[in-house]
């Protein structure tokens, strides 16, 4: 598969999702860039999704992402592998 192509949303992992979130009356707002707009799309076809999805931003150059994020413009960012390095760090600390 290349990396253009889309794949189908897993349903039972989609329906785990919205069924956890919505019994623990939690919920998910998402800020995308690389994805554009593909993970808040999956989201919104979850069951309930009314009641445990936010809602997203889509903002793709490093401008965007320092003028609606308020990420500091860097060379750390130009790079997928740093990204992906940068966002492991970031939601487990």
């Amino acid at each position: 598969m290349s990396s253009t192509e889309i794949k189908t949303p897993d349903s039972k992992l989609l329906d785990r999702l919205s069924s956890t979130l919505r019994a623990q009356k939690l919920t998910i707002a998402v800020a995308e860039s690389c994805t554009a707009g593909l993970l808040q799309n999956v989201l919104s076809q979850a069951e309930g999704s009314m009641s445990f999805f936010q809602g997203g931003m889509t903002v793709y150059n490093i401008g965007q992402k320092a003028k609606q994020l308020n990420v500091i413009p860097s060379s750390q960012f130009k790079t997928m592998q740093c990204q992906k390095t940068l966002l492991r760090k970031w939601l487990w600390k």
